[in-house]
């Protein structure tokens, strides 16, 4: 599909019959209006097609809904949108929150300062977090997961995302490049991916502004979580969540290396084998690589852990 020049919402949907028309209203009253939006369904068993086929039908040349088949996850289902769609700016769009009147202008108005000609680019921003029903329980994501939103830089996004994907905008030129070939599975998710790319050949900016209501409910796939609460600190210490997800970054960096040649001597190839490398090791590559987390809590379990 081809947006004629039109800047993409790609919305990836299922089982959200909950939310999903106040969601789709939000988006249909933004003050920037240069828009599609772009929906695919992966097998919803409710309301959800119904939902997408009536604004369809109520929005023709606005919404449209991408036939296909499941592709089994939100990350392969935004895979599925970035590669059928033609266009010169892309949003991503879940199916649960309240985006803000202002949220495509200040995004646009943000690619317009930092992007180059022919060079990948991307903009995200903050959020607020809401619950179930939208109200605002916190003005700041980035505040209430202590993230440091300027820690947008290769070696830093190779160990922790800071890019929260329904924050985010990118440009027909990162899409090319992260899409040729289609990513496989060495990929944790679509919107961390698009940063590394966009880090290491292109530009990234952050709008520091909260564009949406980004809804915590029993049904998210990722979720906003409080890393100043005991409980969330110690079911990480207890689970060995820390262990794997640093083995995740890992397998995640070696794909990168790979699928992009950066070859066996590249700060990717390097952090994708450091797991087979002694504490001392890893830790001097730490220090010295400038590969850290955001906050003094995740660095120490970086050091504990890492």
């Amino acid at each position: 599909m081809n947006t004629n020049g039109k800047s993409a919402i790609l919305l990836a949907t299922y089982n959200g019959e909950s939310y999903l028309r106040e969601q789709l209203d939000s988006l249909l009253e933004q003050s920037y209006d240069s828009f599609v939006i772009c929906a695919h369904d992966d097998g919803s068993k409710d309301s959800t097609p119904a939902i997408l086929a009536e604004y369809a039908e109520r929005y023709p040349g606005k919404v449209f809904v991408l036939p296909g088949d499941a592709t089994g996850s939100s990350r392969d289902n935004f895979f599925y949108l970035m590669e059928q769609v033609e266009a010169p700016y892309y949003f991503f769009c879940d199916q649960d929150d309240i985006w803000l009147p202002r949220k495509l202008a200040l995004c646009h108005e943000k690619m317009a300062e930092i992007e180059k000609s022919g060079l990948p680019a991307l903009v995200f921003t903050d959020l607020s977090v809401a619950d179930g029903s939208g109200q605002v329980i916190q003005e700041r994501m980035s505040e209430y997961q202590a993230l440091h939103m300027d820690a947008a830089s290769f070696p830093r996004l190779l160990i922790q995302n800071v890019v929260t994907g329904c924050t985010m905008m990118v440009n027909r030129a990162l899409r090319d490049k992260a899409m040729l070939p289609i990513p496989a599975t060495g990929v944790i998710m679509h919107d961390w991916y698009l940063a590394l790319v966009a880090a290491r050949f292109g530009s990234i900016g952050y709008v520091d502004a909260p564009t949406m209501l980004y809804r915590q409910h029993g049904s998210n796939v990722v979720g906003a979580k409080n890393i100043r609460s005991p409980s969330y600190l110690l079911s990480r210490l207890r689970s060995g969540d820390i262990r794997s997800s640093l083995a995740d970054t890992r397998t995640q960096a070696a794909f990168f290396a790979e699928h992009f040649g950066e070859g066996e001597d590249s700060l990717a190839a390097r952090y994708g084998r450091l797991g087979g490398e002694g504490k001392l090791s890893r830790l001097r590559f730490y220090k010295t690589e400038g590969v850290k987390k955001s906050g003094l809590t995740r660095n120490l379990g970086l050091i504990v852990f890492g």
